[in-house]
């Protein structure tokens, strides 16, 4: 099984792509930090998990995040006036 994100998840993560002006070549990339998922920005690696919104690379996954992460899912929740990456068990 794959680690997996939401089209809600991907919509938000281009948005703030957009709205903070990455540079084109740094993408958003899930780190396992302080026992919890993370994110910071990262150039892409040649056995990355790339996922896209709308032909633009939003979010970046290491083979072992993919493998430490597989049986989950990111989606995004609105939440004290404020959307929050949430990781859910995939059905």
């Amino acid at each position: 099984m794959f680690f997996t994100v939401t089209e809600a998840a991907l919509e938000d993560l281009l948005k703030g792509r957009r709205r903070e002006q990455h540079p084109e070549d740094r993408v958003m990339r899930v780190i396992w930090f302080d026992d919890d998922y993370a994110f910071k920005l990262d150039t892409p690696e040649f056995d990355d998990l790339i996922f896209t919104q709308d032909g633009v690379q939003v979010l970046l996954i290491s083979l072992d995040m993919n493998q430490k992460l597989s049986e989950m899912k990111m989606d995004v929740v609105y939440r004290n006036e404020k959307n929050h990456f949430v990781m859910h068990h995939q059905d």
